[in-house]
């Protein structure tokens, strides 16, 4: 069986790497924003999980401890995973996304923001609580270039195109071939 796809030369290891690395680094990045941007207004990095795991226990999960904070951190890369497997298979079918990787993926990093500010919390047991417009834009920006670019950009590289790029790189070094021939 081979491992081609029939959508635009996508393999399997292609979209599971792209899923992989993006998310990965998307949630990192988006810990790591979350954390210094939490800590900023005083809520340290167990807070900020145990604030994700309201989404299943409402306020209680404040009380919860250590197993609450890693109920939001099991949560969290839930999401974070879901989110770059959407956007990888988007990408499998629309050409745009592979090809124009910073404005898409930052559109939709802010995409990802809006969809769980206005969907994901109102059906959630979390409570939303209120925040000054000025807030609300940085975390906005911030989920656009820690979710949605590393994501986009792991697409870019590691997708069909990106994954000849390689090919062809090795090739040439094993070759002894230059860039021109």
């Amino acid at each position: 069986m081979s491992k081609t796809s029939t959508i635009d030369g996508w393999t399997g290891t292609a979209t599971v790497r792209a899923v992989l690395w993006g998310g990965l680094v998307a949630g990192l990045l988006d810990l790591g924003f979350a954390s210094i941007y939490w800590r900023l207004h005083g809520v340290g990095p167990a807070g900020v999980l145990r604030g994700i795991a309201t989404g299943l226990l409402g306020r209680e999960a404040f009380r919860g401890g250590a197993w609450a904070a890693s109920l939001g951190l099991a949560l969290f890369w839930v999401i974070i995973g879901g989110a770059a497997i959407v956007y990888v298979l988007a990408a499998r079918r629309l050409d745009l996304l592979r090809r124009r990787p910073v404005p898409c993926g930052l559109a939709f990093g802010a995409l990802v923001n809006l969809f769980m500010t206005h969907v994901v919390v109102p059906l959630s047991a979390a409570t939303p609580g209120s925040m000054p417009l000025s807030q609300r834009l940085v975390v906005l920006l911030g989920c656009a270039v820690c979710v949605g670019l590393p994501v986009a950009l792991a697409v870019h590289r590691l997708g069909p195109a990106g994954e000849r790029a390689v090919v062809d790189r090795v090739a040439s070094r094993r070759h002894g071939w230059s860039e021109g021939t």
